[in-house]
């Protein structure tokens, strides 16, 4: 039976929809059918904004997406907003990507979570919070910025493929400038047997890294929890 997957981007707008499909492309299984989708009730803006500001409308796309026939319902948040609070209401299973990571990383041994500064105090409590033993996580900086609001909100009326493409372009600084030496670290000074970078937006840029830092598994944001959704959604189709 083809597996159902929905990733649901907690925004107002599909400006990364299409680029998600793309990223993820090479990386699903050919039995999964991968779809996504953002929340059209929010304000269409080019930011994330606060979970609180978009609870009802996750939760609407969670129950809509078991109706519609769904086997997984993936968030594309790195750090998994509302993710537990939305089991519950639907009988299909509703992850992340920490989720994911919480199932996947601790087998390694040691991870490094490389994060953008703003987050940066979060990561380590949301771990232990997901059952990482607290000396088994290390949090690195790899900061990155997104362009002010005034310029953000004039190309996304004017010209969201280039807006985009800034972002896109500030990531990619991001991890060529400070990620790569990052995970280096990660694995000389941490002992580190995996890293995650925090941020969905990093998928797919990160072979680079694997290309250039030897002796760790590098989790990308979105590939790494795909695999886990596929992974669920064999589970539900065995137990019939």
């Amino acid at each position: 039976m083809r597996a159902r997957i929905l990733v649901i981007h907690p925004m107002g707008t599909d400006m990364y929809n299409e680029w998600t499909l793309n990223v993820l492309g090479s990386a699903v299984s050919p039995t999964t059918a991968l779809s996504v989708r953002h929340l059209p009730g929010l304000p269409e803006t080019p930011f994330v904004p606060e979970p609180e500001l978009w609870r009802d409308e996750f939760f609407a796309a969670v129950v809509a997406a078991e109706r519609d026939g769904f086997d997984v319902v993936l968030s594309a948040c790195t750090s998994d907003p509302l993710v537990r609070e939305a089991k519950p209401l639907v009988g299909i299973p509703v992850t992340g990507p920490f989720e994911a990571l919480s199932h996947t990383a601790p087998a390694m041994g040691p991870l490094t979570i490389i994060a953008s500064g703003y987050k940066i105090d979060t990561w380590a409590p949301r771990a232990v919070a997901h059952g990482f033993d607290p000396g088994m996580v290390n949090v690195r900086m790899a900061d990155f910025s997104h362009p002010d609001p005034e310029t953000a909100e004039s190309l996304f009326a004017t010209d969201v493929g280039k807006l985009r493409d800034v972002v896109m372009a500030e990531m990619e600084r991001a991890l060529v400038e400070d990620g790569i030496e990052q995970a280096r670290r990660a694995v000389e000074e941490d002992g580190a047997a995996s890293v995650f970078f925090a941020c969905s937006l990093w998928s797919g840029m990160l072979g680079r890294v694997v290309e250039q830092v030897q002796g760790v598994a590098v989790l990308d944001p979105l590939v790494m929890p795909l695999k886990y959704a596929e992974y669920l959604a064999r589970v539900r189709h065995s137990a019939g």
